[in-house]
């Protein structure tokens, strides 16, 4: 697994909790089951939420991705990507 600080370097990160990623309404439903069908799948409930988005030149080289991750002790420990190049 990766740790949070290796992945949040060179993208965008933004911290939530689930019920505002659950309430928002831009956020479609195939992905918000998608983001509870990961957490089931976990033994313990995560620390926190992030939203996650590259930076401009990243996907520009098409290296890109936009999602959300779920982390516990400096973990990561689920992702679903909500778009990528």
């Amino acid at each position: 697994m990766m740790t949070f600080k290796e992945f949040s370097s060179g993208t965008k990160i933004r911290q939530l909790n689930i019920n505002e990623i659950l309430e928002d309404p831009e956020i479609g439903d195939r992905l918000k089951l998608r983001l509870l069908a990961e957490l089931q799948k976990l033994d313990l409930p995560p620390d926190s939420f992030f939203y996650h988005c590259s930076e401009p030149h990243d996907w520009d080289a098409g290296m890109g991705s936009e999602g959300y991750i779920a982390v516990r002790a400096g973990e990561i420990v689920a992702e679903v990507v909500h778009r990528m190049n």
